[in-house]
Formats: structure tokens, C-alpha cells, sequence
């Protein structure tokens, strides 16, 4: 057998364990992290309303929202009388564009690599990206960040072969996406060796169609909105906040490449052969500016802020390995398929068991939500015929709905940590406040205003099949 049938079939057989890896765990029946069950809700409201200008407070470029609005008009939408996607078969859905970019990452790192290096260098590099807890955890999630990666990493592999258009419109995309892909132009410009006017006139024209399409929507620019969510007032942290600051981002970086030896064995022998060799400087420069840059700004811990780092270190530490341990590497590499990392929170079925409680109640019924309002935005589905109401403080809650005469039935939906500022206040305008459901750390409390009939309280309870505490 010819090394180039070798060859193929080795990348072959990993692009199919990548690509398994990352259904399997796609298809996993898990709810959405708070950020997820924005973006899904964004994607819905366009596949099933036809909300394509994203209506809403969104703080997000829509490429990533609308392959995901696609991905559930394709693989999730039910059509009776109205389109409707149902909750679980949306949650797999809007993974489904994030699975496919998380293949063909690999497919680009081996790509790349392979430009750079060798095919022992791609090859090993395309294995460590297949099983990095990291990339497959963002693959089989719906946060933006694995579709703008995906998309970065394309621009620098045009860039390689010199192909300025195409590399200026893959960068303009990588934003269109999300804006951290900005971040990337530094190694993008240092790739691309011919052509750079075409290439900035291409990045000037994407960039520009999305500031038009900020600018024609009639809401609040996506820019103002994400600057004031990440933006705690100030550039760079205070020399007070450095070493605690480089502790969270190392243990978000614990599993970037594999189980935790394999980790930081690969990405120290990575940094100490890189500094050994001049042309691997561009990649450990890139990949040390991007800590640096996350480490000394004032801009949230996010873990999803590491993940572009797994190509530059994936690349790095395949270079690292000599040509006769290449296989035995490689065996060693495939322990971290037993190795996973999750992005989420501890969620349960707690929001759809409760979304599917309250939409059982009648029509109008109003619901007071006042913590859980991204997640809830897309468990409580596309079609919800009660009125979610949200304060963001207990007495300014309590004083509105005293001064509310609507008879309609009213609920309190919060997490169970701590409900007592909101039911003291309440309980001080005279509410009747009775819990009525308790399940998956969530409590429901059905409220009774001062001219109210608390004659309905009793039936509720006996619905909700558990005892009731009232708190009159």
C-alpha cells in the first residue's frame, strides 16, 4: 500500500471518529446553557415567526442564529395549522450547523498543518482537534463560537495559499459570526504574502454590509448591546485581579486539547519546541497574544474564550512529536476520548416539565419570571398564549402587580435558591402567595391579589399533586 493511500486512509478514519464523537454527543439529551436558549430562541423566532432581522435585544452578528434558524426550519419544524418546532427536537436542530463546522475544523487544522509542516505534522494535529474535549463540547453545543473558529481557521489556510478575496471574505464572515474573529487578522496578515489591497477591500465590504444590516434593523445596535454586556467600564484589570484572573483561564484550559497530562504534557512540549524554532514563532506569538490579550483586559472569564486556541496548540504540539513516536502518540492521544468537557451548567428537564405545567393553565394567564428569562424564552415554545412578565426588582414587582386589576390567574416562576425577597414583598401589598409546584429546583407559586378569590388555590394545589404552603 502506496503512503499516499496510507495517508488518506489515516485522515479518513479520523475525520469519521471526529465526526462521531461530535453526533453522539450532539444528539445527547441535555438542555441549553442560558446563552444556548438565547440564540435559539433568536433562531426560532425567525424559522417559525419569519423574525429574520433578529427583532429584539440581540448582541450578536446573526450568521451562527441563522444557520441555526435553517438547521431547525430543516431537521425540526412540524406544520399543522401554524410551523412549530418542538422543544427537543429544536435543542438538536440548532446544534446541527456547530457539529458540522466542529468536522470540518479537523478537516482544516489537517489542511493547514499539512501546508505549514508535513503530513505527520497534520496528521497528529487533525487527531488531537478530533478528540479535544474542548472542540467536540463546542461543537455539540449552539454557542457562536465553533462556527467562527471554523471560519478563521479557513481564512488562514487560504491565506497560506495566497488567495486574498477569498481570505478577506472568510475573515468578514468569522465576524459576521461573532466580532472576536477580528483577533485572528494579525496571523492572517502574516500569511498572506501577495495581494493584500484585495484582501482589505474584501474585509472592508463584509464588514460594511454588516454595519448595514445593524443599521437598518429597528433595534438597538448589536455592538452598543454586546459592548455594555462585557464591558465592565474599563480596558485592562488591575494588577489585583492578574493572578486570579490567570487561574480561571487555566482551569478553563485544563481539557483544551485532552485529558489533563496529555493536555498540559502537549501544549508545554509545543511552547518549548516552538521556541527552539523560528517558524513556528508566528503560531506561539498568536497563541501567547491571545492569552496575554484575555488575561490583562477587564472583559468576562469566559471558558468559550479559549477555544480558539486548540488549533494554534494542536498544530504546536504535533510539530513537537519526532517521526518515531508518531504512532505510539498517537495511541496515547486516543485516551482522551474518554475525557469530556461541558460548557453548561447543571440543567435538567426542569424547564421543559415546568414550561409544559404553566402552558397548561388558561389562556392569558400571567406569569411573573423575574431570574429565568433567556432560558425560558425558549422552553416556554414558539406559540405561548400567557403573558410573561419580568422585574428586575422584588418591590417594583409586587407594587405593579397590586396596582394591576386584570382577574386573570397569576404565577410566580423562580429558581429555588432564593425566593424569600420576592414573596416578603408580596406578602407586604397583602398578596395571597401559595406554592403550588416544586420540582428540578424550580418553584411556582400561584398568587392571589388582595380582591382576589382564593377559592381556585385548593384545585391548583391538587394539580400540581404535592402538598401546599401558604404563605398568607
Amino acid at each position: 500500500m502506496s503512503d499516499l493511500v496510507k495517508s488518506c486512509l489515516i485522515i479518513l478514519a479520523i475525520l469519521l471518529l471526529g465526526a462521531g464523537i461530535r453526533i453522539h454527543q450532539g444528539a445527547a439529551d441535555v438542555r441549553f446553557h442560558a446563552d444556548e436558549a438565547l440564540y435559539s430562541t433568536y433562531a426560532r423566532n425567525a424559522a417559525v415567526h419569519g423574525y429574520w432581522m433578529l427583532n429584539g435585544p440581540v448582541d450578536k452578528p446573526p450568521l451562527s442564529i441563522y444557520a441555526n434558524a435553517l438547521s431547525m426550519h430543516l431537521f425540526a419544524a412540524r406544520s399543522t395549522d401554524v410551523i412549530d418546532i418542538p422543544l427537543r427536537a429544536g435543542e438538536v436542530a440548532a446544534k446541527i450547523p456547530n457539529i458540522f463546522a466542529g468536522m470540518i475544523l479537523i478537516a482544516l487544522i489537517y489542511a493547514l498543518a499539512k501546508r505549514l509542516y508535513s503530513t505527520q505534522t497534520a496528521t497528529l494535529a487533525a487527531l488531537i482537534t478530533a478528540v479535544s474535549p474542548y472542540a467536540i463540547a463546542f461543537s455539540a453545543s449552539v454557542f457562536t463560537d465553533m462556527l467562527m473558529l471554523t471560519l478563521m481557521i479557513a481564512a488562514l489556510l487560504t491565506a497560506s495559499h495566497g488567495k486574498p478575496v477569498w481570505t478577506g471574505g472568510l475573515i468578514a464572515l468569522s465576524i459576521w459570526t461573532k466580532p472576536q474573529g477580528i483577533l485572528f487578522l494579525p496571523l492572517t496578515w502574516a500569511y498572506l504574502k501577495h495581494g493584500k489591497s484585495r484582501f482589505i477591500t474584501m474585509l472592508i465590504i463584509g464588514a460594511g454590509m454588516l454595519w448595514l444590516w445593524d443599521t437598518i434593523r429597528p433595534e438597538t445596535s448589536f455592538w452598543t448591546l454586546g459592548a455594555a454586556h462585557i464591558n465592565p467600564g474599563r480596558l485592562f484589570s488591575s494588577p489585583d485581579e492578574w493572578l486570579p484572573r490567570l487561574s480561571e483561564w487555566l482551569r478553563h484550559s485544563q481539557k483544551l486539547l485532552g485529558w489533563q497530562v496529555i493536555n498540559w504534557s502537549s501544549i508545554t512540549l509545543g511552547i518549548i519546541t516552538a521556541i527552539k524554532k523560528r517558524r513556528d514563532y508566528l503560531l506561539l506569538l498568536m497563541a501567547s497574544g491571545y492569552f496575554a490579550f484575555h488575561w490583562f483586559n477587564a472583559y468576562p472569564t469566559f471558558d468559550r474564550y479559549m477555544l480558539p486556541l486548540v488549533p494554534l496548540l494542536a498544530i504546536l504540539a504535533a510539530r513537537a512529536i519526532p517521526p518515531r513516536y508518531v504512532w505510539i502518540t498517537g495511541l496515547i492521544l486516543l485516551i482522551s476520548i474518554f475525557t469530556t468537557y461541558d460548557p453548561r451548567e447543571s440543567n435538567s428537564n426542569g424547564y421543559i416539565t415546568v414550561s409544559a405545567w404553566l402552558n397548561d393553565k388558561p389562556l392569558g394567564t400571567i406569569i411573573y419570571n423575574p431570574l429565568l428569562g433567556w432560558e425560558m424564552g425558549y422552553y416556554k415554545g414558539a406559540w405561548s398564549d400567557k403573558r410573561w412578565v419580568h422585574y428586575p426588582e422584588p418591590e417594583i414587582q409586587a407594587q405593579d402587580a397590586l396596582l394591576n386589576p386584570d382577574p386573570a390567574p397569576r404565577y410566580f416562576l423562580i429558581p429555588a435558591e432564593n425566593p424569600q425577597p420576592w414573596i416578603t414583598a408580596l406578602q407586604e401589598v397583602e398578596f395571597s402567595v401559595t406554592l403550588v409546584y416544586e420540582q428540578d429546583n424550580l418553584l411556582v407559586y400561584e398568587l392571589i391579589p388582595p380582591w382576589g378569590d382564593a377559592s381556585g388555590v385548593e384545585s391548583s394545589c391538587a394539580a400540581a399533586a404535592l402538598g401546599c404552603d401558604s404563605f398568607e
